[in-house]
């Protein structure tokens, strides 16, 4: 465990709002994980971010939800279902490509043209 996650998971009172990875210290995810789940609706970032602002998070929400063990299991499956989504997605895509230039070595016979 990093040193500035230890010094704010032992703060006596913790700030009410949170950043993305004091979110993610206190609810057990990482930074991108947070990103993830605010950008599938099941974290909802104070006010109104844009796109590629910084988010903050309401403590009291995040005490809410941390308590709530089928929230934790929805949200883990969720970060579950995205990295295999987006790694079948990365791996589809190598593979098409692997297939290509194979397809095209076999149809010049191999040779190496000049």
């Amino acid at each position: 465990m990093n040193t500035d996650r230890r010094e704010f998971l032992s703060l006596a009172i913790q700030p009410a709002r949170l950043t993305i990875a004091e979110t993610g210290w206190y609810l057990g995810f990482s930074d991108h994980d947070v990103s993830v789940l605010a950008s599938l609706g099941l974290l909802k970032p104070l006010g109104h971010p844009p796109l590629s602002g910084s988010k903050y998070f309401a403590l009291v929400e995040l005490e809410k939800l941390r308590s709530d063990p089928r929230w934790l299991g929805r949200a883990c499956d969720t970060i579950v279902k995205y990295w295999k989504d987006k790694n079948a997605g990365r791996s589809a895509t190598g593979s098409a490509s692997k297939e290509v230039s194979l397809t095209s070595e076999a149809s010049d016979g191999g040779r190496i043209s000049s």
